[in-house]
């Protein structure tokens, strides 16, 4: 299926299980396939491919939108091409680039579709604009059309921005809670042009408890908020 290579422009023969030691006395390295067996199907491998090594009880993580690869769990993971071993143990992070450079290969060409690249652009421009409900619903057209790998790649990659907006959402709060304020101000500055003093101090001790400054001068209050 070569999805690594589809998805990251890596071109490799990924083999979990690469410490495996239950053999014993018998080699059952690289999934159980040991090292003969392992030399022979390197053989049989096309030449700019390389062996992408993942020890047990570990796995890596490659963020398609920085192409970066995050190494977790027990072992690490084994870079092996032509005779050379290149480790990367848990805990670390290294570039797609790093990882076909020391595999001495580069990186195939990732193709995005025209028309997926221009769903791609629109359902940023939902999300830039503040239209969540809307990206949302043409992610999941998107998904529900095409199943195709590159889409998949395209719709895990605005997956991922919609977790980081919900995160950190991009909200404009004054344009939500500025009319309330701004009404609250009003009545504050009529209580005090009608020497309502308990009134007014009421009024701005309740905005002051919800993080709202007001700033008065001889002509008008203002005021900013302290978000979260």
């Amino acid at each position: 299926m070569d999805l690594l290579s589809k998805v990251t422009g890596l071109k490799a023969a990924v083999i979990p299980h690469f410490d495996n030691a239950e053999g014993g006395t018998h080699d059952t390295r690289f999934c159980y396939l040991g090292e003969r067996r392992l030399s022979l199907l390197e053989e049989k491998l096309p030449p700019d491919t390389f062996i992408l090594g993942i020890d047990e009880h570990t796995g890596v993580r490659i963020d398609l939108d920085e192409q970066r690869a995050y190494v977790f769990g027990r072992g690490g993971i084994t870079v092996r091409m032509g005779g050379r071993l290149w480790t990367v143990p848990s805990g670390t992070t290294v570039s797609v680039e790093d990882i076909a450079a020391h595999a001495g290969t580069r990186l195939a060409h990732v193709s995005v579709d025209s028309a997926e690249g221009s769903n791609a652009r629109h359902l940023e421009e939902m999300l830039e604009s503040g239209r969540v409900n809307d990206a949302v619903q043409a992610l999941l057209d998107l998904d529900e059309i095409d199943r195709g790998i590159d889409t998949r790649a395209v719709v895990h990659a605005l997956i991922t921005r919609l977790g980081q907006l919900a995160a950190n959402p991009r909200v404009d709060v004054r344009s939500i809670v500025g009319p309330y304020i701004d009404a609250l101000l009003e009545a504050r500055q009529l209580a005090r042009a009608n020497q309502r003093w308990d009134e007014a101090d009421t009024i701005r001790d309740r905005l002051t408890e919800l993080k709202v400054t007001i700033k008065d001068d001889s002509s008008e209050s203002t005021w900013e908020i302290e978000l979260m």
